[in-house]
């Protein structure tokens, strides 16, 4: 597959407008190093292709016109449908609740008499 360059969809119409704001100090230094971009100073792209918003010294950078500008690139998070007619689930009961007093009575009555039918001998 052939390489997108310059004027392609995702890149800079020239190389004169990808260094549009670019300090000119920092773009010559840049473009002494034939694996840096002449634009962001970085190896991992080419100039034709730069989309960063900073400068390997730190200079902020105009945005490439194909790229939304920060914060706007996504939509917001869509919700879950949900018929008008439906209603939410309820939410689950807490665990930590107490419990129901007259079902703990009924269940220590029984663990009493499991405890007084047994012999007592073999627990000594």
């Amino acid at each position: 597959m052939p390489r997108k360059g310059y004027g392609e969809e995702g890149c800079w119409g020239s190389k004169a407008e990808a260094l549009k704001g670019v300090p000119k100090t920092e773009s010559e230094e840049y473009g002494k190093d034939s694996k840096c971009c002449d634009r962001c100073g970085r190896s991992n792209h080419r100039t034709d292709s730069c989309f960063a918003t900073t400068t390997r010294s730190g200079t902020t950078l105009p945005a490439a016109p194909w790229k939304a500008s920060a914060g706007t690139s996504r939509g917001p998070k869509r919700k879950r449908d949900q018929e008008e007619d439906e209603e939410p689930m309820p939410k689950r009961q807490n665990k930590d609740l107490p419990k129901d007093p007259d079902l703990d009575m009924r269940e220590a009555a029984a663990v009493s008499a499991l405890w007084e039918n047994s012999d007592s001998e073999d627990f000594s």
